[in-house]
């Protein structure tokens, strides 16, 4: 992910599900979801 990555950057895109795991620790799920500057700005 990201702009190291070649021929073309790829970034995160909405819906976009990110999974870590850690052995015998379990894992977590994150889904990524479009900015509202609304949220965040008031």
């Amino acid at each position: 992910m990201g702009m190291g990555k070649t021929p073309r950057p790829q970034f995160l895109k909405p819906d976009d599900v990110i999974t870590l795991g850690i052995e015998r620790l379990g894992e977590q799920k994150q889904t990524v979801f479009a900015q509202d500057p609304k949220l965040i700005h008031g």
